[in-house]
């Protein structure tokens, strides 16, 4: 979400073209059939497809009765997040924070997103949040509330393997790349995905991918002056062995 619809809500640069990015790479890459796939854009024409909290949360609450045990769910956000009383919220498109009552009756509750995904019964569960995380009324510096780290990474979401990766630690902020005109998290970790974090074999794991993001972000961060370091919440056998991708031939 580039464009929100209340004004007090800064806009941003390069969501847009992080989510659709990461769609293609979801393609390409995770061999993701494009049915499958529900991309959502501030920029869309088509109404069901804009980032509107019913929008998403009818497609996260469609999910349940079609997906089973051995597959795999992926939930990735690219926007404002904040932290109200302690919860997290995803700041959807027509988000309104007048108020604290405006804005829980206009946003996704990361507690409302792990319940709904938990739901799905799907064997394995991957989020990933590249959130600029602050106060409803804090338009400088993005905070990372450790209140939402505990909400969004409960590790038995999936029946069998749980992720959640975030931009950035507690704190910090996650920076948009004017030069690659994408967020520095988003770039990576697309990068990481379609061959950057394989091993020699050209396999790309969670842990693998994980590790490339955590290496090369803070490399970038620190050319803006501040630190971001993604971080990541797992529960399962091993990350080592979630295989994401195979990029042996590419």
């Amino acid at each position: 979400i580039d464009e929100y619809v209340r004004p007090s809500i800064p806009k941003l640069r390069y969501a847009v073209a992080d989510a659709k990015l990461f769609s293609q790479a979801l393609q390409e890459t995770l061999k993701v059939p494009q049915d499958h796939i529900f991309l959502m854009t501030s920029d869309a024409v088509d109404e069901n497809s804009q980032p509107r909290f019913v929008n998403v949360a009818y497609r996260l609450s469609s999910l349940k009765g079609k997906v089973k045990k051995d597959d795999t769910v992926i939930f990735y956000f690219a926007g404002h997040g904040v932290t109200l009383d302690g919860e997290p919220f995803l700041l959807t498109e027509e988000a309104d924070n007048r108020s604290g009552l405006t804005l829980k009756a206009s946003s996704l509750h990361g507690g409302d997103l792990i319940t709904t995904l938990r739901k799905t019964e799907s064997g394995n569960v991957w989020v990933m949040l590249d959130a600029c995380r602050n106060s409803p009324n804090d338009k400088e510096d993005s905070k990372l509330d450790p209140a939402v780290s505990s909400a969004l990474s409960q590790a038995n979401v999936g029946l069998l393997q749980t992720a959640t990766m975030f931009s950035c630690k507690v704190g910090e902020r996650a920076w948009e790349w004017d030069e690659k005109k994408h967020g520095c998290y988003s770039y990576f970790l697309v990068e990481g995905l379609r061959r950057d974090a394989a091993d020699s074999q050209g396999r790309v794991t969670l842990q693998s991918l994980a590790d490339y993001v955590s290496r090369e972000v803070p490399q970038v961060a620190k050319r803006f002056g501040s630190a971001q370091n993604p971080t990541m919440f797992y529960g399962g056998p091993t990350a080592g062995q979630w295989l994401l991708a195979n990029v042996a031939g590419v």
